[in-house]
């Protein structure tokens, strides 16, 4: 009604814009700000399907979530009332990634049953695999809901880690090859089968790639501080998880 018109999605890069009591429907709403990389964001979502929209800071973001129903909401953390929103996201059953600080994303442990926590700095490829998990969890058809390896426990509905009491942040494609492991410990998987399994081919990458991430993964869980490393190579066979042990 009294809206002013607004610029062509073509003037923001593509994506779609919500502005006043006009939405257009999204699967994907972000809320961010300018220190995020929306254009390859969104370049990244849509290479995987999904349609962005973009929400301007000054919108009530509670309020267009209500009218449009997102299938997933990127939530940057640190913006105003930003733990506010993800209590509401929860409460609405609405799947959110969430962008943050180490510290940021303490603060919102338990908040939201279904919020995939990103640690800053995070690619834009993995901001949208994780939509793409949160979205459909149940890529993970036949997997159980947690995996219980005593020291070692993995929710895969709240994609939590906790390891030796200790909880640990991962990316998604770290978090998935932890899981691809860890479903079978001690039984080695191949960089090819990890490849398909992790990536399923929907991006371009390489077995190189999955050695950098399990590199990457290695550091996160802290096994270049273990006397027993949890995750071994096993060369000509694989990578293998040995479950933690006390004091290990």
């Amino acid at each position: 009604m009294g809206n002013p018109p607004l610029p062509s999605d073509e003037s923001y890069g593509g994506w779609t814009v919500y502005s006043g009591g006009r939405t257009r429907i999204s699967t994907t709403l972000l809320i961010v700000d300018e220190s995020t990389d929306v254009g390859t964001v969104v370049k990244a979502l849509k290479a995987r399907g999904l349609r962005p929209a973009m929400l301007p800071l000054a919108e009530d973001a509670r309020e267009i979530v209500s009218r449009s129903r997102p299938h997933a909401v990127i939530l940057q953390a640190g913006l105003p009332d930003w733990l506010t929103t993800l209590l509401f996201l929860g409460h609405r059953g609405i799947p959110c990634v969430l962008l943050g600080t180490r510290e940021q994303l303490r603060r919102a442990q338990g908040r939201h049953p279904d919020c995939l926590p990103l640690l800053l700095p995070v690619e834009p490829d993995e901001i949208a695999h994780g939509v793409e998990l949160v979205i459909d969890p149940a890529s993970s058809v036949g997997q159980p809901e947690v995996i219980d390896l005593g020291l070692l426990q993995i929710d895969l509905r709240s994609r939590a880690v906790v390891v030796d009491g200790e909880v640990k942040v991962l990316p998604p494609k770290e978090f998935e090859i932890l899981v691809q492991l860890a479903l079978q410990p001690e039984e080695p998987l191949d960089s090819v089968e990890l490849l398909r399994r992790v990536w399923r081919g929907s991006d371009p990458a390489t077995v190189d790639v999955v050695h950098t991430a399990v590199w990457r993964l290695r550091r996160m869980i802290g096994d270049h501080e273990r006397s027993r490393p949890l995750i071994l190579n096993r060369r000509g066979f694989g990578y293998l998880l040995r479950p933690p042990r006390a004091g290990g």
